[in-house]
């Protein structure tokens, strides 16, 4: 983690002023291969691939591809320029690597690599330092590099709250985790709903509100940031505009949450499921692409980031399971907690006070957030082997409850040519 947010520009400084050299150098219409070894030699950490490139084109410029491919198959199928770049090759560009299509893109490919490497040694959290901008039907805006200072720094004001969205097995989840581990070294507690098997100090799995407010208040008293990270949320939001008094209740959640001077990272997949209070008080927005990219806009903090793609985001060091169950048991009365949290917020012995009501009241409201059958399908066919016990400890609700959502899940897994028979609390989800 950078030291401070000097520190932070002056390094993105330096990276972006790498980009614009690499981005004029590639604007060049004809580079030379001795341009094309020196550039590569310049930017790359490992010798091993300037040294490949370099026998590769010293040889296309002394023979011409063609009788290079002749007298070296095996080294050019290994790089990928096999026969099928004869197609792209003609007596003009034979002996300029440049001119060759394939062998330029990928060129350009290799490059961009060694320039993500070479930016990230620069940090000592090596990993963000692999996330790049790359927008190539922009002229002069091809590559650029953000600290990770950027990526966090919407969190470090009490309040704010973000959205990640995108299609089913995209990364959301993955990328949630990536920036509550930034936070959490950033020095934040991380609070969520996804379930995480290791232990990690400051990091607490809360799957009940009260168990949520509770942790909160605790790490308030020891003066800490919050950030709370809430998987699958559009299952509790999914009516969040309808008169349907439980979705309005959560809407009320968000204002509590905020009084607690917490912040909010909101994990859905569509924006139609993000309910109108998050999306107007939304500060930074994740919208993945596929797995190692996303669309994102940061609206608040002193690294702000205009809507841009952002691609080569690495995955979390968090062992968690894609395909689990993520939910909210709402145990409290949330009104009456909004109201509670309203009048404890200006008395300097808040916290202990909000504990107190907690720790008073939960178990008042008993509404177990609805699971889709889906979601338990899947995880039906994914964890044969575990039981309905073991789901209730995990999640912490009554065996009944998971039951339910057994019972109901294996409709689906019927519909998928599956049958499924689960009657005792020990018997496991699937016999497969």
């Amino acid at each position: 983690m950078t030291d401070n947010v000097e520190i932070a520009k002056l390094r993105m400084w330096k990276a972006e002023q790498l980009a614009t050299e690499l981005n004029n150098w590639f604007a060049s219409e004809l580079h030379t291969v001795k341009d094309m070894t020196d550039l590569l030699r310049n930017v790359s950490l490992e010798g091993s691939a300037a040294q490949q490139w370099r026998f590769l084109l010293k040889g296309i410029q002394r023979y011409g591809f063609r009788e290079w491919l002749r007298h070296y198959p095996k080294e050019a199928n290994q790089m990928g320029f096999g026969e099928r770049v004869l197609n792209f090759v003609d007596d003009e560009n034979d002996n300029f690597p440049w001119l060759i299509d394939p062998i330029r893109n990928e060129y350009e490919d290799t490059v961009e690599q060694c320039y993500i490497k070479k930016i990230g040694s620069l940090d000592d959290l090596t990993l963000l330092g692999s996330t790049v901008v790359i927008d190539k039907t922009q002229i002069g805006n091809k590559w650029a590099r953000y600290s990770t200072d950027q990526w966090i720094d919407w969190s470090r004001t009490k309040g704010n709250n973000a959205t990640f969205k995108g299609p089913v097995k995209t990364g959301k989840t993955n990328i949630a985790l990536l920036l509550g581990e930034y936070a959490l070294l950033d020095g934040a507690h991380v609070k969520t709903n996804i379930f995480v098997p290791k232990k990690i100090a400051d990091w607490d799995y809360c799957v009940k509100l009260s168990d949520l407010i509770i942790s909160i208040c605790k790490s308030k008293l020891q003066k800490k940031r919050t950030l709370v990270l809430m998987d699958e949320a559009g299952l509790f939001w999914a009516r969040i505009d309808t008169v349907q008094s439980v979705p309005r209740d959560l809407a009320k959640l968000v204002l509590v949450l905020g009084k607690l001077q917490t912040n909010l990272g909101f994990i859905s997949h569509f924006e139609e499921l993000v309910p109108t209070i998050i999306r107007r008080t939304s500060v930074a927005d994740f919208e993945k692409r596929s797995l190692s990219s996303a669309f994102v806009e940061i609206r608040a903090g002193d690294f702000k980031m205009d809507p841009q793609v952002v691609t080569h985001i690495p995955e979390t060091t968090c062992p968690y399971d894609p395909d689990q169950l993520a939910f909210l048991n709402r145990d409290l009365f949330v009104p009456d907690l909004l109201e509670e949290v309203s009048k404890q917020s200006t008395k300097e012995n808040q916290w202990e006070k909000m504990i107190e009501y907690v720790e008073a009241h939960r178990g008042e409201a008993d509404e177990t957030s609805e699971i889709s059958p889906k979601q338990v399908a899947r995880w039906l066919k994914v964890h044969p082997k575990l039981s309905v016990r073991r789901i209730a400890e995990i999640v912490q609700v009554s065996v009944s409850t998971v039951q339910r959502w057994v019972t109901e899940g294996t409709k689906d897994l019927d519909s998928l040519g599956k049958q499924e028979t689960v009657s005792q609390d020990e018997t496991p989800l699937s016999n497969t």
